[in-house]
């Protein structure tokens, strides 16, 4: 004969069998945990990469110290801003700590300025041609981010602003004329400058600047030193507009 057993001793059992989830308790996978984008650890691959040619530069003296550190305080700078975007605050406050380490050490005047860094955005389809570009960009102290395609580049231009676009115009996919319409129609609403840095023609490059609205045209044949000594006068425009609210720094005389 089974025991007899009585109506409240049952009603316990049947509810020490129901699962915690069923009865408002949260589990472990019902809190919901979001991996940061794709994009994001696309560009921590392209600045590991950036961080490899940087030391080998340094190592062969083909970039001088105070170069190499406004570039490892740059790429530190980003990843902040990038951190930042994907909710990653213990990356972002590291990534800050080492930011401010490297510029106490004094090697570089300046190097931990945040009024005088431009964010830049470099477009080209060539792997090696970003990095270069994005490098010797991060030797002046800005710091950059990267697109392979114009799709990649829509996509940071959605998370955020930049200050700069230096893009290559002639891709596959697109002639370089019908490139350059579709990034004016783009970038003049937000009111981002953008420089051409491409395999085109110096003339026919030039031509297309002058149409689109580029700040500047550089042919690749005459390298990336020519790009940064004009660079360096488009930086200085936009931080001056940026440092006087875009009014001019001085008064224009009125004619008389």
């Amino acid at each position: 004969m089974k025991p007899e057993i009585d109506e409240e001793t049952r009603q316990s059992d049947q509810r020490s069998t129901v699962p915690p989830a069923r009865v408002g308790q949260v589990t472990p996978l019902d809190i919901p945990f979001e991996l940061p984008e794709q994009g994001f650890f696309q560009q921590l691959d392209e600045r590991a990469r950036r961080a490899e040619l940087l030391n080998a530069l340094l190592s062969a003296g083909g970039i001088p110290k105070e170069s190499a550190v406004l570039a490892l305080q740059a790429a530190l700078g980003a990843i902040v801003a990038s951190a930042s975007d994907a909710s990653l605050p213990t990356l972002a406050s590291l990534a800050t700590a080492l930011r401010t380490a490297i510029g106490n050490l004094g090697i570089a005047e300046g190097a931990s300025d945040d009024l005088r860094v431009v964010d830049t955005l470099v477009l080209d389809d060539s792997e090696l041609q970003r990095d270069l570009v994005a490098l010797a960009v991060e030797a002046q102290g800005h710091t950059v981010r990267c697109a392979a395609s114009y799709e990649d580049l829509v996509a940071q231009l959605q998370q955020r602003k930049p200050g700069l676009v230096i893009t290559e115009v002639q891709f596959e996919r697109a002639p370089a004329k019908s490139f350059c319409a579709t990034l004016q129609e783009l970038l003049e609403p937000q009111q981002v400058p953008v420089v051409f840095f491409s395999d085109l023609d110096a003339g026919e490059l030039a031509l297309l600047a002058q149409n689109h609205g580029a700040r500047r045209s550089i042919s690749k044949e005459f390298g990336i030193d020519l790009l940064i000594g004009e660079l360096r006068e488009v930086y200085r425009q936009i931080l001056d507009v940026r440092q006087t609210g875009g009014r001019p720094r001085f008064k224009v005389p009125s004619g008389t």
